[in-house]
């Protein structure tokens, strides 16, 4: 419970999801009910989560709610103390099993099904809530933090499965401290090549932890703005609120964004500009 109230353990990943609902069998005959009981909830730890959190299969768990902090807690154990045991899947395609955690009993059930959720990713331990919600607040511009010797820390939005980070990383002038991605396989990718890392591995618009950097990579999908793409109005700007809203949040000194040229003349463009001129 210290790692709980203090977090002095390092954050390694947070896993933006929904609480999934628990699947019961079909009947062949339904009887209708006066009152529909909602679903109960059923926790999916997936692949890439445990393994950030290096979980192994067959490994000893112990699942505890906490009703007082709206938290349950997921972390390796002795046998004795154990309440679950980390699961193992071989995906279709994959050479290599990989840990899982499927939970339905009362424990997960303080979450209901659909909710969504955030899951904090530590060593050997999981803290699942509720998703935070955030305000749109204005943070002043701080002073340059990195040491002159050291190399500039660099945080990917959009990041894909880290071909811009490597790209900058082989300058030998950077390091990846973190990246957003919404996709499993990206995010897969950019988790073995680059396992110290901070990972999100969610929408954009729902981070509300990342890590302080000194530089901010931004590689947002062009299909909005490319003349061979959907042309999508209005996508971009919403997102670059957030985009804007995380740059500052990071306390970053610098900003590269890669897109098409249709990107620059875009209003979620010219936003980012505003909210993170100097």
């Amino acid at each position: 419970m210290s790692v709980l109230l203090k977090q002095d353990a390092e954050l390694l990943m947070v896993r933006n999801t929904r609480m999934m609902k628990k699947v019961k069998p079909r009947k062949r005959k339904v009887i209708p009910t006066a009152m529909a009981l909602p679903p109960e909830s059923r926790f999916w730890g997936e692949g890439p989560v445990l393994r950030k959190a290096n979980f192994l299969p067959g490994e000893p768990i112990k699942v505890e709610s906490f009703p007082q902090w709206g938290v349950i807690v997921i972390e390796r154990c002795d046998e004795e103390e154990s309440t679950h045991t980390v699961s193992r899947r071989l995906r279709r395609g994959m050479e290599m099993e990989e840990p899982i955690i499927d939970i339905t009993n009362d424990t997960v059930q303080m979450i209901p099904a659909g909710t969504k959720i955030d899951i904090l990713v530590y060593p050997h331990k999981l803290i699942i809530r509720k998703e935070i919600s955030f305000e749109l607040v204005e943070y002043s511009r701080p002073s340059f933090v990195s040491d002159p010797l050291k190399k500039l820390r660099l945080l990917s939005f959009f990041s894909g499965g880290g071909t811009g980070t490597a790209s900058m990383i082989e300058t030998g002038l950077f390091e990846s401290v973190g990246a957003i991605e919404w996709g499993e396989m990206p995010i897969r990718t950019f988790a073995h090549n680059f396992k110290d890392s901070f990972l999100y591995w969610g929408d954009i618009a729902n981070v509300s932890e990342i890590p302080e950097c000194d530089c901010v990579l931004i590689t947002p999908p062009c299909q909005r703005s490319s003349k061979l793409g959907f042309g999508q109005a209005g996508l971009d700007h919403a997102q670059s609120i957030h985009i804007a809203r995380l740059v500052l949040q990071s306390k970053c000194q610098a900003i590269f964004i890669e897109n098409v040229p249709e990107f620059f003349k875009t209003r979620g463009f010219q936003l980012i500009q505003v909210k993170c001129t100097l």
